[in-house]
């Protein structure tokens, strides 16, 4: 009885899962700096949307604020996120709250929520390395730090985020 021994093996050959590995691992290598540039660009959409909040929180919050006593000014950027007591409300404008506090994080931060603007007050010092949104400077404008967290100080147009 002769045999013959037949090659019904299925699947693949160590070589060729090999080659197919080597291709996958070069492809993901051009890849990854594709997804960084998407990475940095949402980031900076996001800087532009929290600075544009801020900026216009502040003016409303200038507008519906009486000029008795102190400043109309915000007193901090936290207080943006409350009303404004009824003392020193205009007749008939809106007590605020003018911003949310998910709109107080810069996006470069480690967690991305975290506070860390300069702020500019009513006399027109820029205040730098704030980290505390309650700190009490009566905030005129903010911008993003010239020494940004964790290098992020320049935009992929060539621009420093402080500029804008």
């Amino acid at each position: 009885m002769n045999q013959k021994i037949s090659d019904n093996r299925k699947g693949f050959s160590l070589i060729e899962l090999i080659t197919v590995l080597a291709i996958l691992l070069t492809l993901s290598f051009f890849a990854l700096p594709s997804m960084e540039l998407s990475f940095v660009r949402s980031r900076e959409k996001l800087i532009h949307e929290r600075l544009s909040d801020i900026r216009s929180a502040i003016d409303r919050y200038t507008f519906s604020r009486n000029d008795t006593g102190t400043s109309v000014f915000p007193p901090s950027v936290a207080s943006l996120t409350e009303t404004i007591p009824a003392s020193l409300l205009k007749t008939g404008h809106n007590a605020g709250p003018f911003l949310d506090n998910e709109s107080l994080g810069n996006p470069f931060t480690e967690n991305g929520n975290g506070f860390l603007w300069d702020i500019r007050d009513k006399d027109g010092v820029w205040h730098t390395d704030i980290q505390n949104p309650k700190a009490q400077i009566y905030v005129y404008d903010v911008r993003y730090p010239l020494n940004g967290p964790a290098g992020w100080n320049k935009a992929m147009d060539g621009t420093y985020y402080a500029q804008w």
